[in-house]
């Protein structure tokens, strides 16, 4: 002021201490950020897996109930011959 100089911007290039102390608060928190990472990544495989062995195993069921159902159209069309030839037979 006294040299009639006034300051419009600052701009801190870089800060540091002796301790490292501000240093250690950064590694802190990207250790904490890199564990949280791993955690929601582990978390999101077991979900995955779990929704994949649901999956399956609907798969399963459905595909044993179409069984079900194919056994069960073969058997009436036994029935169903049999029933014809036996009214042939009777005719004849």
């Amino acid at each position: 002021m006294k040299l009639g100089l006034q300051l419009d911007t600052l701009k801190i290039q870089s800060v540091a201490d002796d301790l490292q102390y501000l240093s250690s608060i950064g590694r802190k928190r990207i250790a904490m950020i890199v564990r949280d990472e791993e955690i929601a990544e582990s978390d999101a495989l077991g979900e995955a897996q779990k929704i994949e062995a649901e999956c399956e195993q609907q798969a399963e069921v459905a595909q044993t109930q179409n069984k079900i159902s194919i056994l069960e159209k073969e058997n009436e069309l036994r029935e169903v011959k049999a029933k014809l030839e036996q009214q042939a037979r009777s005719e004849e």
